[in-house]
């Protein structure tokens, strides 16, 4: 994964992961010290921080989006399927061996060791999640995005992590951040990666909040 990428995923990863509390203050106040945040957090599998440095307008839209998801989306029907949902993490935690024999996983190119080795540990995540809020529509309509994320969101990215490996992962705690110069509300950063060769990365303040001029172009 190239630079750009790693730093747009991860100050997106929130709204990925959903997904709110307003953002109170505790947000840097340089793109640098953003940017630096944002690997800080993700290094520590916390993308409930990360989501705190998301301007509040996009933390609004995201919740918008929930909350027009759950108006659609008929209760019962979304709940009986949770419901159903819970039922197969049963019978992932009870036929364990059966689930690990399931031809699908290699043609995903799943590590069957890895997996088998975190097993219990992922479908712990799964009944977290499914016993989350989100397990009910009213519960989905009344989702607060940031304590999810701070929560479950994470013990989910730490499993992840667990399950890629950290010859797979990125290491976010090397990875570095120099402001190059800042225009009003441009600015440009240079990102250096390990094993890669340093990239300036332009940066645009939205809601006071510095975040990837790419990402600020396409979020609508």
């Amino acid at each position: 994964m190239t630079a750009p990428l790693r730093i747009g995923a991860g100050l997106i990863l929130g709204g990925l992961l959903v997904s709110l509390p307003s953002c109170g203050g505790g947000a840097p106040d340089t793109p640098d010290a953003t940017v630096k945040a944002a690997f800080t957090s993700l290094a520590k599998d916390d993308p409930g921080a990360v989501w705190e440095l998301m301007p509040p307008s996009y933390q609004k839209d995201v919740k918008g989006l929930i909350t027009d998801f759950a108006a659609k989306v008929d209760p019962e029907l979304y709940t009986a399927g949770m419901g159903a949902a819970q039922k197969v993490v049963k019978v992932l935690r009870d036929k364990k061996e059966y689930a690990l024999a399931f031809p699908m996983l290699g043609m995903m190119g799943v590590n069957k060791d890895r997996l088998t080795e975190n097993w219990d540990g992922v479908v712990s995540v799964l009944d977290a999640i499914l016993s989350s809020d989100l397990s009910t529509h009213a519960g989905l309509k009344g989702l607060d995005v940031g304590d999810f994320l701070g929560s479950t969101g994470a013990d989910a990215m730490s499993m992840v992590h667990k399950l890629a490996g950290d010859e797979d992962w990125p290491e976010f705690a090397k990875f570095s951040a120099e402001l190059v110069s800042t225009e009003g509300d441009t600015a440009k950063v240079k990102v250096t990666v390990p094993g890669e060769e340093a990239k300036e990365e332009e940066m645009t303040r939205v809601d006071g909040r510095w975040i990837p001029a790419e990402m600020a172009k396409d979020w609508p």
